[in-house]
């Protein structure tokens, strides 16, 4: 198994010591609601797509790129121009793209002990869709229930559900310091690191379908080569 680790995410998390812009959890609450958005690290823009050149290797063996800087960051990436891409290579970055960019509106119950999390497309993303891809962009949404008191977590699709053991898809993090950390997660047979970051302000209960077996904050970001996630809104009642 290859192990690859995604510098270039670092930046990401350069910000380590500031300020939460999260309120702390007042004692009478009864519900926490929040909400991560999702975005492809696939970078595009009238010229094409950007991104991690481990990302092309990975997902895009058989096609060619060019290393440039990136338009928007300080860093050497991978670049495509949509000039360039056959149908199958479009509808490959559609397919990325698409699974990548989600909307996660979520809700614990603290007397039930359990979170229900409704996973939406982001309507902003469409007219990108359609001009570039000539594909209607789906709707499609689904729901993910963490029962904290049976320790199982269901992911309900469409037309099927599936149902897991916390303590089989816990990830555990290696924390460089009091709420920064990477763990470890497979896809294709190779390992990538993941950047996690918390936030002491915030109760371990907001984290994402994502479970982890050692953290006591709430998950406030998650950077991989594929995505970033980010905690935009907490509210409690």
């Amino acid at each position: 198994m290859k192990l690859i680790t995604t510098f270039i995410l670092l930046f990401c998390f350069s910000n380590v010591f500031s300020q939460s812009i999260f309120e702390k959890m007042p004692e009478n609450a009864k519900e926490i609601h929040f909400e991560y958005t999702s975005k492809s690290n696939f970078y595009y823009n009238e010229v094409g797509i950007y991104a991690d050149p481990l990302l092309f290797e990975l997902e895009l063996q058989n096609v060619k790129y060019i290393k440039l800087n990136h338009p928007n960051e300080n860093y050497i990436c991978g670049f495509v121009s949509f000039l360039n891409m056959d149908s199958e290579t479009k509808d490959k970055v559609a397919s990325i793209f698409f699974h990548s960019n989600i909307i996660f509106k979520a809700v614990y119950n603290f007397k039930k002990n359990r979170t229900t999390i409704v996973a939406v497309r982001n309507e902003e993303d469409r007219k990108f869709f359609t001009n570039i891809f000539g594909k209607d962009y789906s709707r499609f949404k689904f729901k993910i229930d963490l029962n904290y008191k049976k320790n199982i977590k269901t992911t309900f699709y469409p037309n099927i559900y599936y149902t897991d053991k916390f303590e089989e898809i816990k990830k555990s993090i290696k924390w460089s310091d009091s709420i920064n950390g990477t763990f470890n997660d497979k896809r294709k047979n190779t390992l990538l690191t993941n950047f996690v970051k918390s936030d002491e302000n915030l109760p371990k209960q907001i984290t994402l379908g994502i479970l982890f077996e050692n953290n006591n904050f709430g998950i406030t970001k998650v950077n991989n080569l594929y995505s970033t996630i980010e905690l935009k809104y907490v509210s409690y009642r």
